[in-house]
């Protein structure tokens, strides 16, 4: 940037001082008390910087953004701070890099807890323990009474109106700078003698009033600035300001009340301005021009003006430099006389001009040397105006006639020097203050005077420091608003809520009133200095109810309610808060202190950040916890009423349909005890999330639908756009120039380069940007939603297949108790059959049946290792892989149907993804008709051009500069596109409701179903239990039998 150590560096070196600690504070202060709470160091330092790290960057950008006005400011104001911006704004940047790096790895190095406290710890500790818990049921009792908040709202807002109305306003304090100037003028014929008798008087005069003076020094009759022999310059130098009693202020009053007594001379005594853009540096403050098409205007209203200015109090002396006091004399012809005696008015002027300016009438040479011959009146025979009238002339007849015969004469004043403003005619009215009042007030009423006292034929200005005064109110003034919107925008899109962003803004009014009361109670006046301190304390305040807030949302997203979050995050934010606004206090202290050399005029700065923060902070702590509740009634809302959908129905909102048709399914097969070596559904689940292809495609598309989601910012932050060209060639040239001068030149080379950087920001059009973002917002939803649905869709398969696996290790296990009792009745038909009692076809039969059970039990395990094949498969696996699936089978309670539909209502997917959808599209509608309003913007650029060429009229061309503006675009017709586009979204916003509409009524029918296969299957499972325990002991009760030969075969097999 090639800037150099001076005041304004400085001085923000000195400011930042107190800020780039906060940051570090804060990420120490959390990482040493979860070390107090017993935490290792290391992952101490882990945790409490993650914790805090939003906050920081927060606190940060929004710090940043204050001075992005300040950066950009044009004129005199942006000149004078635009270095200062960039020091803070870098030093606050490096800090917060610097905490959240270097901080956390120091500390976890060198914090460690102490079990013996230190005696200092011993006597501070009751102190701050008390001062806690103070502040905790102060916290609950103004969270409790939202009334306080809104009262210190409106006792804030009435102080920053009445009690800053009464502030004095000015450009900069007059800093004493050891040096007086002055300027004498005399009335016009005053010669070179008098005005050096004159100055000698005024030196024995500023002796004897001013003995403290080191030097004084006189120029009589300068010749700068179009001054005569009636004009005098001189200037007064004083010891340095600690070496005497007095100050400048108070010695240049003395003067002026002193020289004002002399009438032979006017005295202006001045002294130099502390910030001025050049132009009547060392004038007066207040300049206030007059200006008019004709000169006689202002020659009617000066003396009225300078009379009522004179006359007001506000002013100790008032000039102007168009003065009518040079004395002239109009001459006019008589012409009808002159006619007839034959006198031209050729003849009078050389008559004139003979007598008095001197004529040369010829030559002559004497001693080789040629003299002119030059005739005129003596001296003595032209010092009176009548003597004009007794010169003579010649007439056509030769007869000679006095003047007075042919002319009149008048006498005149006229300006012995003109002025012109924005090419008028122009007077400038230069006013110095008396003790106490300041430039406004002095150009206040100066517009006064002008409002009574001209017509419209004459226009009014403003110049030199008063036009200074004038603009860099108003760029300050744009600076203000525009730091406001800036830290509300960058807030709004960090918290993504615009109800957050508004409870830490409301703390800026809090931080304005103080700094008010500040500056009045001790004297300061609002100044350049005091309003960049104003600015700059919207960054700074901002920080704590960041620090609250952020916590506040991060307890409350843990399950706390929104009115114990923000009383527990106040509680353990109020530590580090008092300790970041200690720090940043007693860093501006030294510039409120006025502490250094020609320190006087930057007080109102460190005054505006000591008293605002001292009175921001106390407030701030009660009033951002009690507005954080009060503001928060939607969101709580909103979350109250998603807490009791849950809390009414039980069921957890991860279950969908698709879960509870698996489990009804699942209740039909039957389960065994699981052992520790099988794989459980809830390792086959975890697996497949982790190593399914599909799982992966949808954490990737979870990933889409984030960065979908991140685009909701970027209508808010502004585009930077960078260019440059460099283009060398050459040309055959050939121009004629205006005065018919002619350049040729064949190969003529020429160098071209042009760079440009522009910043482009939309501050509104028409709420687009915040539809864009809802709509985006909208979109992240809707993807997450869809890409949780295909999981719970993959989870569904997974638990179809494991339980499929035991349905038919369950089958499998029935076929081999039915096998083995096959083969027992085989093995005892075949022992009757060799004994003779029972025939072959009985032997026949029971081996027919003990082969259809082998078959079976062969299909069941190729089923079974089929369906270990899909699993594995499933979870990414080689299909071939061995293992044993088991389940306990846990029946959960029915819920009813009301309770089941507003479950699905809740959490299914399918359902948030449409109604996801349905917001897009409703913020797409709005977007939409957003395009019917006008688009205003802010634009700043910095451009730089160079051209050179080797021939032709313009050999090169160098320019480069900012500028800043405002952009306004209002499309009010464009062929009804605007118009079809809205409908056409309007449309697809409906064809979405009836998209939801549909799945909920699907859903809908799938519950009925699923509840009466539910019932049906809990029922049937336990008549199967009761029917399988049954069978299973008829069947060993009828094998005894059939061996003991009490029964048939036949019955056997009925059995």
């Amino acid at each position: 940037m090639d800037y150099s150590i001076n005041i304004l560096t400085l001085l923000g070196i000195v400011l930042s001082t107190g800020l780039v600690v906060d940051d570090a504070i804060v990420v120490m202060e959390n990482i040493y008390k979860r070390i107090e709470d017993g935490e290792h160091p290391r992952d101490a330092g882990d945790r409490g910087s993650t914790e805090i790290y939003f906050a920081i960057i927060s606190t940060t950008i929004t710090l940043t953004a204050v001075f992005i006005p300040i950066i950009f400011l044009q004129g005199l104001t942006g000149r004078l701070f635009r270095e200062f911006g960039v020091v803070v704004a870098t030093s606050i940047v490096v800090s917060a890099f610097v905490s959240l790096t270097l901080t956390p790895m120091m500390s976890t190095r060198l914090l460690r807890k102490h079990d013996d406290d230190t005696w200092l710890q011993r006597v501070t500790e009751p102190f701050f323990i008390w001062l806690n818990n103070l502040y905790a049921r102060s916290v609950r009792a103004a969270v409790d009474h939202a009334w306080f908040a809104l009262a210190m709202m409106v006792v804030s807002g009435g102080v920053i109106w009445f009690v800053g109305g009464t502030l004095k306003t000015e450009l900069a304090p007059l800093e004493d700078k050891s040096a007086l100037s002055f300027n004498v003028v005399a009335p016009e014929g005053y010669t070179y003698e008098r005005m050096d008798a004159f100055l000698d008087r005024f030196r024995a005069q500023a002796q004897k009033v001013a003995p403290e003076a080191d030097a004084l020094l006189t120029v009589t009759s300068p010749s700068f600035f179009g001054s005569g022999t009636n004009s005098g310059f001189g200037r007064i130098f004083l010891p340095y300001p600690e070496t005497r009693t007095r100050t400048q202020m108070e010695i240049a009053d003395v003067l002026t009340q002193t020289m004002r007594k002399e009438t032979e001379a006017f005295t202006i005594i001045q002294q130099e301005q502390t910030i001025s853009s050049g132009i009547g540096r060392t004038g007066l403050p207040v300049q206030f021009v007059l200006q008019a098409q004709d000169l006689a205007d202002l020659r009617r209203a000066i003396p009225v003006f300078l009379e009522k200015a004179n006359a007001d109090p506000t002013f100790s002396v008032v000039d102007v430099n168009l003065k009518f006091t040079k004395p002239e004399l109009s001459v006019s012809i008589r012409r009808d006389r002159a006619r007839e005696l034959g006198v031209s008015a050729i003849d009078i002027a050389q008559v004139l001009q003979a007598g008095f300016s001197s004529q040369r009438f010829g030559y002559y040479v004497q001693n080789s040397r040629q003299y002119a011959v030059i005739g005129e009146i003596d001296r003595w025979h032209r010092m009176t105006p009548q003597e004009i009238l007794a010169l003579t002339i010649r007439t056509a007849d030769g007869s000679l006639v006095q003047l007075a015969d042919l002319v009149t004469i008048e006498e005149e004043s006229s300006p012995p020097q003109l002025y012109h403003y924005n090419r008028y005619v122009s007077a400038t009215i230069s006013a110095g203050l008396t003790p106490g009042r300041t430039i406004g007030e002095g150009i206040e009423a100066m517009e006064a005077i002008a409002a009574s006292t001209v017509d419209e034929s004459i226009t009014t200005a403003l110049t030199g420091p008063s036009l200074d005064y004038r603009e860099s109110s108003s760029s300050l003034l744009f600076a203000f608003a525009l730091a406001l919107i800036l830290v509300y925008l960058i807030l709004a899109a960090q918290f993504e809520s615009f109800v957050d962003p508004l409870t830490i803004m409301l703390t800026v009014p809090l931080a304005l009133a103080g700094a008010v009361l500040s500056l009045w109670i001790s004297g300061e006046t609002l100044n350049i200095f005091s309003e960049i301190g104003a600015i700059v304390l919207i960054g700074i305040v901002t920080k704590n109810g960041i620090l609250i807030v952020e916590f506040a949302n991060q307890l409350h997203e843990q399950g706390r309610s929104w009115h114990d979050a923000v009383i527990e995050a106040s509680s353990l934010r109020f530590r580090p808060i008092l300790m970041t606004s200690a720090a940043t206090i007693l860093g501006a202290l030294p510039i409120a202190l006025s502490l250094g050399a020609a320190s006087t005029s930057r007080i109102g700065m460190g005054v505006v950040v000591v008293g605002g923060m001292l009175l921001s902070t106390f407030l701030t702590l009660i009033v951002v916890p009690s507005l954080y509740v009060t503001l928060s009634k939607a969101k709580r809302r909103k979350g109250e009423k998603a807490k009791e959908r849950k809390g009414e129905t039980g069921i957890d909102p991860g279950r969908n349909i698709a879960m509870v048709l698996i489990v009804g399914g699942a209740l039909l097969l039957g389960a065994v005890n699981a052992s520790a070596d099988t794989l459980t559904l809830k390792d086959a689940i975890s697996t497949a999330l982790r190593n399914n292809f599909d799982v992966q495609i949808a954490v990737t598309d979870s990933l889409i639908a984030k960065n979908i989601g991140d685009t909701k910012i970027t209508g808010f932050l502004p585009t930077l756009d960078v260019n440059g060209t460099l283009i060398d060639g050459s040309n055959n040239l050939s121009q004629t120039l205006a005065d018919g001068r002619q350049i040729e030149r064949d190969g003529a080379g020429y160098s071209n380069l042009n760079g440009n950087a522009t910043l482009n920001w939309t501050v509104f059009d028409g709420l687009q940007m915040f539809a864009a973002a809802d709509r985006a917002t909208a979109l992240e939803a809707e993807g997450l939603a869809r890409v949780r649905s295909r999981m719970a869709f993959l989870i569904a398969d997974v638990i179809t297949a494991y339980n499929a696996i035991v349905a038919t290790q369950s089958f499998l296990s029935t076929a081999d108790s039915a096998l083995v009792l096959g083969e027992q009745r085989y093995t005892i038909e075949k022992y009757r059959y060799d004994v003779g009692s029972a025939s072959g076809v009985e032997l026949a039969q029971a081996e027919i049946d003990r082969n259809s059970q082998r078959a079976l039990v062969i299909r069941t395990r190729t089923d079974l290792e089929n369906a270990k094949a899909a699993l594995n498969t499933l979870l990414a696996r080689d299909p071939s892989t061995i293992f044993e699936a088991q389940i306990e089978l846990n029946i959960p309670a029915l819920p009813s149907r009301d309770e089941l539909i507003n479950a699905i209502y809740a959490t299914n997917p399918d359902v948030l993804a449409a109604e996801h959808a349905m917001a897009a599209a409703s913020a797409h509608v709005r977007e939409a008709t957003a395009a019917f309003m006008p688009v205003i913007g802010v634009q700043g650029a910095y451009q730089f051009t160079r051209n050179t060429a080797e021939a032709g009229f313009l050999l090169e061309n160098v320019s480069n500069g900012w500028n800043v503006g405002v952009t306004f675009r209002w499309n009010l017709f464009n062929g009804f596109a605007d118009q079809i586009v809205r409908e056409r979204r309007i449309l697809i916003n409906q064809r979405m409701e009836l998209s939801r509409s549909t799945i909920r009524n699907d859903l809908v029918g799938i519950a009925d179903r699923t509840l009466r296969t539910y019932s049906a299957t809990g029922e049937l499972l336990v008549i199967q239990r009761t029917s399988y325990t049954a069978a299973e002991r008829n069947a060993r009760i009828a094998l005894e039998k059939l061996r003991v030969g009490s029964i048939t075969p036949l019955e056997v097999r009925q059995t």
